[in-house]
């Protein structure tokens, strides 16, 4: 298959996918378990932009890869792996919606609509969080199903544990944060957050990903790496700006949830440091608490007011001119593949969800 962009990607990727998880509700022994990979293929299915996926791809071409029919169906282990991780922060940041439709755990709490409400939250979250033990067994089948040699499997391996084990840390280092004043959370923080949170696992893994199933030194994928991560870091200050002044519908969610949760964000930071004390008063009354919505249409008329918003765009737009300054001097072995890359970065920052 000729895969030339992102949408060529996404197409593929959902066709493949709905193919998959309609064999594990097949093999599915017991009635429930067939109910978990139902709901798991809903959400799987239920949009998303394919990005890692599709940086796999990317970075297998760069690298020269040769068997695209493999990379490309061995890719798609990167979304199911996100889409577990996702299932599981939904039911950390106790969301209703993502992508405009119910959440897991959410789903299967209206099961019990007649229940007491401790007693759905409960089923929810249990049934939810099973669901995300049994998705988890789908990379490894991706993977070994492949047909890779021993060699490329273990190093394949490896990476995904890795991959695993720092958005797992990162997850961890948001909650920490969150209970941390945010007065008291400094720049640093958020940007060490923003590279294990997201640049590592959203954008830098994957690359790298896919430059080890072409078979690329270690020094060729380090250096993918690097190219990276200020993108990566950019891209999650654009979900942040996103979050509060982007659109409902099209982000599938409310307006200002982080604010809600009390997440600590490049926003919160920069208000901290620079904001007027009008903004500081209004975020320490909104930050981690319930607020209508309107709310967020006096938050977005101070954050104009104050730049605060033009700083952290600003912030972004030279991290993704830093990525693109590295990627420059690779020299990779598809002049396509890099400017496709080029491109994807660019988009991290006009996306509208």
């Amino acid at each position: 298959m000729s895969i030339h962009s992102l949408q060529d990607y996404k197409e593929y990727a959902d066709g493949v996918l709905t193919r998959i998880i309609q064999k594990r509700i097949h093999a599915s022994s017991l009635p429930m378990e067939r109910h978990l990979w139902r709901r798991y293929g809903a959400f799987l299915l239920a949009g998303g932009k394919r990005i890692r996926g599709y940086l796999a791809y990317l970075g297998f071409q760069l690298a020269g890869g040769s068997d695209q029919e493999k990379a490309l169906a061995t890719s798609l282990l990167l979304e199911c792996t996100h889409a577990t991780i996702l299932l599981f922060d939904d039911i950390i940041d106790h969301d209703a919606l993502r992508r405009g439709k119910p959440t897991v755990h959410t789903a299967f709490g209206r099961e019990l609509a007649n229940a007491p409400l401790l007693t759905r939250r409960w089923f929810g979250d249990s049934q939810a969080m099973v669901t995300g033990l049994i998705s988890m067994t789908l990379p490894s089948l991706i993977l070994v199903d492949a047909g890779w040699d021993e060699f490329t499997l273990k190093k394949a391996l490896s990476l995904t544990a890795t991959l695993l084990h720092e958005v797992g840390s990162g997850e961890a280092l948001d909650t920490e944060l969150a209970v941390t004043p945010w007065q008291k959370v400094r720049l640093h923080d958020i940007m060490r957050l923003y590279e294990w949170k997201t640049a590592r696992y959203s954008v830098a893994r994957p690359l790298e990903f896919g430059a080890l199933l072409a078979g690329a030194r270690a020094e060729f994928r380090r250096k993918l790496f690097h190219i990276a991560i200020p993108a990566g870091i950019a891209f999650q200050i654009a979900d942040d700006l996103l979050g509060i002044f982007g659109d409902a519908k099209t982000l599938g969610k409310p307006i200002g949830s982080d604010l809600r949760e009390g997440k600590r964000t490049i926003i919160t930071t920069l208000i901290a440091y620079e904001g007027s004390h009008e903004l500081k008063r209004v975020f320490h009354r909104v930050l981690g608490r319930s607020f209508p919505l309107s709310k967020i249409s006096h938050v977005r008329t101070l954050l104009t007011k104050s730049d605060i918003s033009n700083k952290a765009y600003e912030i972004a737009r030279r991290l993704i001119a830093k990525s693109l300054r590295i990627l420059a001097t690779l020299e990779g072995k598809d002049n396509a593949a890099k400017k496709e890359l080029s491109l994807l970065f660019r988009l991290f920052l006009t996306r509208k969800n």
